[in-house]
């Protein structure tokens, strides 16, 4: 009797020991993204991003596959170039957490010039050639993850505050094979930093009528290029850049990342990569800004009809961390009571997670911003219909005199015009100290809310409800 318990228990034990055996790989299994997911496998080669836990130790996810090829690393992760049927066996790796597709990123601004009274939803109006106030913004660090930095004198400001010194204080690019390059190609990278800290050297003087100046003019740009020539990048490229700004944030002060791009959502920001690098940036007290993209306006025959325009907020301006910045029209006034929304901003819910967004709009329709004469930009415009008329701030243009600034519209420029108001806040007596979570509190609660129930702009109908204009 005592024998047969005897048997039957290590028979049971035996068959628990199985169960284990076959359920721990499955358990330790990292996860595969659900785009990656839903590709045939075949000899087809994808970018693919590879995660690992915070316990990996080894990392080499498929050593025996020679079909395979180590691509670069992404901080706690590395991009791998192989056929999808490799790619899905990198989550069968006990070290690997999840694999994600590396997938492409666009800038998020789009091609009646008059002034635009940017600046002037911050700080007090600025007429008739007065210089811009560099106590705005003094000292905070913003890296701009874009396309690169044309410095010109806005950025140095030889002229409208004496200062000579250059409010680009430190660059570098992450685009493949152009490591070196560090200036602006395609026009996107300058006009944005001009929004957040152009001094206005070029419009000031008592010939112009207004002073086409950023949000904070005293503040610094970290310029981390990322976009190539036309407007392109990845999200690995993307990522190598905010853990690069992490790395400075002491040195140059970076209190904010500018993110004025975006690609669609593909998997919950639990996961996605893109999404995991903004927080850890963000739990590491760095304040990211985020454009909520470009693709609330729909047609009869769009994809976004079906939904008019809603679930439409790209990534990582999906992640509930970051900040993330629609765009409104200031109808060129400088007063709030006539302000709209525009219908190409995205809206909420985020897609899969149905996180409420975006958290807040800034102006960025046709925002004055410096120009970069022969980017794609520009000349990709063959009317030249987004390069700012001199009549727009200048009283009486000089022979031969050319304009200093082009406009644009998207929320790029929204998120520019936020990234500068923090580090306006962050400036003001006793808020040096103040975290991102209190700096998103400020700007949510304190956000201009004077908009209309509806509006009805070239024939689509906005209702600025929690997903238009934000919870702000």
């Amino acid at each position: 009797m005592n024998n047969s318990r005897i048997s039957m228990n290590l028979k049971l034990a035996g068959s628990l020991f199985a169960v284990t055996a076959l359920l721990c790989p499955a358990l330790a299994a990292g996860t595969i993204a659900p785009d990656l997911e839903k590709i045939t496998p075949g000899s087809k080669r994808v970018s693919v991003i590879v995660s690992y836990r915070a316990t990996a130790g080894t990392r080499n996810p498929i050593a025996s596959s020679a079909s395979a090829a180590k691509a670069g690393d992404a901080a706690d992760a590395e991009v791998w170039n192989c056929t999808v049927a490799d790619a899905k066996a990198m989550a069968a790796n006990p070290a690997v957490d999840h694999v994600a597709l590396n997938h492409d990123v666009r800038a998020t601004a789009t091609p009646i010039p008059v002034y635009d009274y940017l600046p002037e939803t911050v700080q007090k109006s600025v007429r008739d050639g007065a210089i811009a106030d560099t106590k705005k913004g003094k000292g905070i660090g913003i890296a701009l993850i874009d396309s690169g930095v044309n410095v010109n004198a806005d950025l140095i400001g030889s002229r409208g505050t004496g200062n000579g010194f250059p409010r680009v204080v430190y660059s570098k690019s992450f685009v493949p094979g152009e490591l070196n390059r560090v200036d602006d190609q395609f026009g996107h990278g300058t006009h944005i930093a001009g929004i957040i800290a152009g001094d206005a050297t070029n419009s000031s003087g008592p010939n112009y009528t207004h002073t086409i100046k950023g949000v904070a003019p005293g503040a610094n740009i970290i310029n981390l290029r990322v976009l190539d020539k036309n407007g392109a990048t990845t999200d690995a490229q993307v990522i190598q850049a905010i853990e690069h700004a992490i790395q400075l944030k002491n040195t140059y002060n970076i209190k904010v990342i500018n993110l004025s791009l975006g690609r669609p959502v593909f998997e919950s920001f639990r996961k996605d990569p893109l999404d995991r690098a903004v927080e850890k940036a963000w739990l590491h007290g760095i304040t990211v800004v985020v454009a909520a993209g470009n693709s609330g306006r729909y047609s009869s025959t769009s994809f976004n009809a079906k939904t008019q325009g809603y679930s439409s907020i790209t990534a990582p301006g999906n992640d509930p961390l970051a900040i993330t910045v629609g765009a409104m029209n200031t109808e060129s006034t400088p007063t709030r009571n006539d302000d709209l929304m525009t219908t190409y901003s995205s809206k909420g819910p985020t897609l899969g997670d149905h996180v409420v967004k975006p958290d807040l709009v800034a102006p960025g329709n046709m925002i004055f911003g410096i120009r970069s004469p022969g980017s794609v930009l520009e000349t990709g415009d063959v009317n030249s219909q987004r390069i700012v008329p001199l009549s727009s701030y200048v009283k009486t243009p000089g022979l031969g005199q050319t304009s200093n600034y082009m406009f644009l519209n998207g929320t790029s420029m929204a998120a520019g015009a936020t990234s500068g108001a923090i580090a306006v806040l962050l400036t003001e007596d006793d808020n040096q100290d103040l975290t991102p979570d209190q700096i998103k509190a400020r700007l949510m609660k304190t956000a201009s809310k004077a908009f209309p129930r509806t509006s009805v702009i070239n024939g689509q109908l906005i209702q600025y409800d929690i997903f238009t204009v934000g919870a702000g």
